[in-house]
């Protein structure tokens, strides 16, 4: 859970469950499964033309104190190499990831996400 509220000094305050707060100039939340590179190019951020996505490193950083994460960012693998993911699940792990790495801890993104569906009573998960 996420609370964000403006300060004083016209910066936003990003309140975490933890009780700890953090203050920031901006804070940029997207959705959906196609990313808009075009909000990325615009910000001198690298994009993969193939796969779509910005491109990360292990850390889920795209440049020095720019990270990205979920269906927009296109990490490094260190398994299965250059990817990018489309899924719930890889998206809650990445955000935790790239938050954790935001706020200091400075660790590679190692989590392999899982994959999963139903039809009516049928249901699977790889």
């Amino acid at each position: 859970r996420l609370i964000t509220r403006a300060s004083t000094s016209g910066k936003v305050v990003l309140e975490l469950t933890s009780c700890t707060s953090i203050e920031t100039d901006h804070v940029v939340c997207a959705l959906g499964i196609r990313p808009n590179n075009d909000i990325a190019k615009a910000a001198g951020l690298e994009v993969d033309t193939v796969n779509d996505g910005i491109l990360v490193n292990a850390e889920l950083e795209a440049r020095r104190d720019v990270f990205a994460a979920g269906d927009v960012c296109n990490y490094h693998d260190i398994v299965l190499g250059r990817r990018r993911v489309e899924h719930q699940d890889d998206t809650e792990f990445s955000g935790m990831r790239a938050g954790a790495n935001m706020a200091g801890d400075r660790t590679a993104y190692t989590y392999q996400s899982l994959s999963w569906s139903s039809l009516g009573d049928i249901r699977f998960e790889a």
